[in-house]
């Protein structure tokens, strides 16, 4: 895929050091790419079942075997962790079930959503952190505060704290804001 006026490459070097703006260093650069790829190979991940018995497998074991890599895990964890669930009925009490293709896809889903979601917020408490050492260095103190302000484009949805899933919609709506208004008046 070619998107036009879009070098790639300038954009991941971008990237990089903007992280390397707010503190992040190589090794945890490293680690954030990381999950993301293996967020990733995950999402390529496809699940079958045998003779519809119901039970899923791994269609790709390669591809699991690379995510789980990625994620810092062993293959057979993660097949276990995408295949299997674990009902606990009571304190002393739970059973493993297997799960069915559509209920492994789900899993895995909510698992990436879930790790894209801790990285999203371990990298605003980075920018935040590097905002209030920037701050604490300032010879003005408050006045010259500095800020990240992102437009919030009204909508009928009040949270109380945004997620990673929001500021996308949000991203979205305001490239579609701008693509409007280039269009409208130019």
């Amino acid at each position: 895929l070619t998107v036009p006026r879009v070098d790639d490459l300038e954009e991941y070097h971008g990237i990089v050091k903007a992280l390397g703006d707010v503190g992040v260093d190589a090794k945890e650069t490293k680690e954030i790419e990381a999950a993301i790829a293996g967020i990733l190979a995950l999402g390529n991940l496809e699940f079958g079942d045998e003779e519809n018995d119901a039970h899923a497998y791994v269609s790709d074991p390669d591809t699991c075997a690379l995510a789980a890599e990625l994620l810092g895990s062993t293959p057979a964890l993660m097949e276990n962790a995408l295949l299997k669930a674990t009902l606990k009925v009571s304190k002393d009490e739970a059973y493993t079930i297997e799960l069915d293709p559509t209920k492994a896809a789900q899993g895995r889903d909510a698992f990436c959503k879930a790790v894209y979601q801790r990285v999203f917020d371990h990298l605003v408490k980075r920018v935040n952190r590097s905002l209030g050492e920037e701050l604490q260095a300032l010879p003005g103190g408050a006045s010259d505060m500095r800020f990240i302000g992102l437009l919030d484009v009204f909508g009928f949805e009040i949270f109380e704290v945004n997620s990673f899933e929001q500021l996308c919609i949000n991203f979205a709506n305001e490239k579609l804001q701008n693509f409007f208004l280039r269009s409208v008046f130019k």
